[in-house]
């Protein structure tokens, strides 16, 4: 039997934060997996029989078809259940939605909560189970694991990044501007809410962005300076990016590596409605928020809501030519109220006590029902899942051709599934980063 099995979603996001904790675990003995969500390989059946895991940790939960998707689905029934939910910080319209505070199981689960502001809103909506541990992500940012990144130079090797330039790093999160309305429809149909103001203000807010983008290079300023255009990990790298990384070479469009990894690595960065912002303030590196468009304080991310932010060209050039002894956009306060951050005492590090707490004692249990005839249903959906992916099933597969249900079906599940089949990371690297960060671990006992 296994001990803790993990289950993430978005390699850049979540991966090497998973991978910290597991090798925290490891090496206090327990047995530890990790799968990708959509992960749709045979081998992942094991997770539901003769490795069946005690703990599993999952990346979201929201309510009872959440639950079952990420528990049910690739476990079976299981007690042991800890969200690390990796979205903590939305908007003042998506709170109000309640699909953002648990329900159900969701709420019956242990939820790890990075400061003050998630716990508060957790516990007022009947959540019991909230602790808060602090932002296991923000830990790569404490002195011990300076060595876990590419330096400056081998990142720029990697990506053919001329390293006689001034790397600007732009933080999109324009996942709203090049989403397919399928996708729109599915995000308003799970949460009840309607994301069309959204939708407007980032295609609004894109087209002005690269705009001045390209006016930048295109300036005095354009044989000086790469930009790095760093998608959100739900964003679409449509045709409008494709055009413009072809006709400029010093505009990159990059979504692989971990925000940090950037951060740490570039001379400029700005942003535009991402809660990274907590890492560049961490890495204690300057930042703007650059917002051409205004954002209604309903829409805005609560952490952002008053801050400071630039919107012309003018206004780039300006920070450009600044020192990085600028004022922060968003003050210490707003950061401490959202982020619990212990100098002393790493997030993972309280993580993983309450991870071997919940794996030894009782109080953290879910207790529900163990429907079997459910759980074989939701079993029977997976394997054809399995099936569709393995024979490659598909619209034009006879006899399913002739079924028009079934084909349109098909189309939506290969569409999406070619959006994040690579995320799945395999065994060995995820090893390596484990075997790395076991040794920043023992260094600092």
């Amino acid at each position: 039997m296994l001990d803790y099995l993990f289950v993430y979603e978005h390699k850049v996001r979540e991966l090497e934060s998973v991978c910290l904790l597991i090798a925290a675990l490891e090496l206090k003995g327990y047995s530890c997996d990790v799968v990708e969500i959509h992960d749709l390989s045979f081998k992942n059946l094991k997770y539901r029989f003769h490795n069946k895991p005690r703990v599993i940790v999952v990346f979201a939960l929201y309510n009872d078809i959440v639950f079952n998707e990420l528990v049910v689905d690739i476990v079976g029934y299981c007690k042991k259940v800890v969200n690390l939910q990796w979205e903590q910080i939305i908007s003042d319209n998506e709170i109000k939605l309640t699909f953002y505070n648990p329900k159900g199981l969701a709420a019956l689960a242990t939820h790890v909560c990075w400061g003050q502001n998630t716990f508060h809103r957790l516990h007022q909506n009947g959540v019991r189970n909230a602790i808060i541990t602090g932002p296991l992500h923000l830990d790569f940012l404490r002195k011990e694991f300076k060595d876990f990144y590419l330096t400056r130079e081998e990142l720029c090797k990697k990506y053919d990044i001329d390293t006689t330039k001034k790397i600007l790093l732009y933080i999109s999160s324009f996942n709203f501007a090049s989403m397919k309305e399928k996708e729109k429809l599915a995000i308003e149909k799970l949460t009840g809410g309607s994301y069309d103001d959204m939708v407007s203000l980032s295609i609004m807010s894109r087209e002005k962005t690269l705009t001045i983008f390209e006016q930048l290079l295109e300036s005095d300023y354009g044989n000086e300076i790469c930009i790095i255009y760093r998608p959100h990990p739900w964003e679409n790298i449509d045709n409008i990016l494709i055009d413009m990384s072809k006709k400029h070479l010093n505009f990159k469009v990059i979504d692989d590596c971990s925000i940090k990894q950037w951060i740490l690595s570039v001379d400029h960065i700005f942003t535009w409605y991402s809660t990274s912002i907590a890492e560049i303030y961490f890495a204690n590196k300057s930042c703007f928020l650059f917002r051409p468009c205004p954002i209604d304080e309903e829409i805005d991310v609560t952490i952002l809501k008053g801050a400071k932010s630039i919107a012309t060209l003018d206004e780039v050039c300006s920070a450009i030519r600044q020192n990085d002894d600028v004022e922060f956009p968003i003050s210490s306060e707003v950061i401490n109220e959202y982020f619990d951050f212990s100098v002393d005492n790493p997030s993972y590090n309280r993580i993983l006590s309450l991870l071997i707490n919940i794996y030894q004692n009782k109080e953290y249990d879910v207790v529900y029902n163990n429907k079997k005839s459910f759980y074989l249903l939701q079993f029977l959906k997976k394997i054809i899942k399995m099936f569709i992916v393995k024979y490659k099933i598909n619209s034009k597969t006879w006899p399913l051709s002739a079924i028009c249900n079934t084909s349109e079906y098909l189309d939506d599940f290969w569409f999406n599934y070619a959006k994040v089949k690579t995320e799945v990371v395999s065994m060995e690297e995820i090893s390596l980063i484990v075997s790395k960060l076991k040794k920043i671990i023992q260094n600092n006992i």
